[in-house]
């Protein structure tokens, strides 16, 4: 910061009409803008270009209370550093060595911010009444500016709380729905089971009887997956945890996935750390084992399928993911993927997602969807503490 102990020669008054420009000019700039780091930004060019000050910061209080420096205009190039009671002329004077002016940028009885100049001795009988003004303009801007950020918060907590509630409501009907479902079909459909598993028992196989059973029993066991998939996520239960040790864990998981037909062709692997976790296993194993499956599907033939977990750098997490070198989820569709019956398999249910990040969530955590190094698909699960 250049040396400002000198006295300045004083500056020539600026014509009524010039500072009357100057005033419309801010004023019209800061009516543009409902950013208040812009409108910090427009009254220190106003300033800058009209007083010519020696020190000049434009201070903004930020939601905590806090000013900081939003816009300096210190001829040497560095920020201000700010005194311990950035409104204290006195305390700005001993570290600019200058007479400094400190100019509160207050409206509406809120204080959101001040403007720091330091203007040469005698100042010009002008020059502290345009920064005064310059600075009562940028307040009004800036108390808009923080009012509109306010009301846009508002708007989306209340957007939000909307969704929420929407949802809440959604998951109560289609917790009646689940309740019939579970009477009216669960029983019926094991009892079938039943019987097609005796008569499929009975021919012999290769027989083209015992083939047709083969491929009703199929059916039959997805649409036990739907009812199941339904009653979890119409009806959720909190998580029983329990800590287990993920490699051992995700090890047993990829073991029991291998046994599946749908990967009879992939190549399952394991990149785990050495992490323990309290969570609920019989959750995350469904949880898993569905995304292995999805990503299985998703390759409809040879392919790589990896299940991995990392402890999160914060220490209050653990991420398992599981991610395939497969074709990926269409753009247009990833930002619905979570949602229920949302799906882009032809017998897709489109629920397993959704419960993948219900059971997320119910640990504390977060489900989400990018793409695989390997161009492919990759679901990342974060669980809380």
């Amino acid at each position: 910061m250049p040396d400002t102990g000198t006295p300045q020669e004083p500056q020539e008054p600026q014509e009524p009409q010039e500072l009357i420009a100057a005033l419309v000019a801010l004023s019209r700039a800061v009516a543009d803008t409902d950013e208040p780091e812009q409108v910090a930004a427009l009254l220190a060019d106003a300033t800058a270009r009209h007083l010519d000050p020696a020190l000049l910061a434009v201070l903004v209080t930020d939601p905590d209370g806090e000013m900081r420096v939003a816009a300096p205009r210190d001829p040497s190039g560095d920020v201000p550093a700010l005194p311990d009671d950035p409104l204290d002329e006195h305390s700005w004077a001993a570290a600019a060595g200058a007479t400094v002016h400190v100019l509160p940028l207050a409206s509406g009885g809120s204080l959101f911010g001040a403007l720091v100049v330091a203007l040469p001795e005698p100042p010009p009988r002008e020059a502290l009444t345009l920064a005064a003004a310059l600075a009562d303009i940028a307040a009004v801007g800036l108390d808009r500016a923080f009012r509109t950020h306010a009301l846009i918060r508002s708007l989306q907590d209340l957007a939000a709380k909307q969704q929420e509630l929407t949802r809440t409501e959604g998951l109560r009907r289609m917790g009646q729905m689940a309740a019939v479902v579970a009477h009216e079909v669960r029983n019926p459909l094991a009892s079938i089971g039943g019987v097609l598993q005796v008569l499929h028992a009975r021919f012999p196989d290769g027989t083209q009887e015992h083939e047709v059973m083969g491929k009703v029993l199929a059916r039959l066991g997805d649409l036990n997956r739907l009812v199941d998939e339904l009653l979890q996520y119409a009806r959720p239960a909190p998580p029983t945890r329990r800590t287990v040790a993920l490699g051992a864990f995700l090890a047993e998981i990829a073991s029991q996935a291998r046994s599946d037909p749908a990967l009879d062709r992939v190549a399952l692997e394991l990149k785990v750390d050495d992490v323990s976790w309290a969570l609920d296993p019989t959750m995350i194993q469904r949880l898993v084992l569905n995304l292995v499956l999805n990503a299985a599907q998703a390759l409809e033939g040879p392919g790589r399928v990896e299940i991995g977990c990392r402890a999160a750098p914060e220490g209050d997490a653990v991420v398992l993911w599981v991610s395939d070198d497969g074709p990926g989820v269409p753009e247009e569709l990833q930002p619905r993927l979570f949602e229920p019956f949302v799906t882009t398999k032809v017998r897709g249910t489109g629920l397993g997602l959704a419960v993948t990040r219900q059971v997320a969530e119910a640990h504390g955590g977060s489900a989400r969807y990018h793409p695989s190094p390997s161009g492919g698909a990759c679901f990342e699960v974060r669980l809380g503490r």
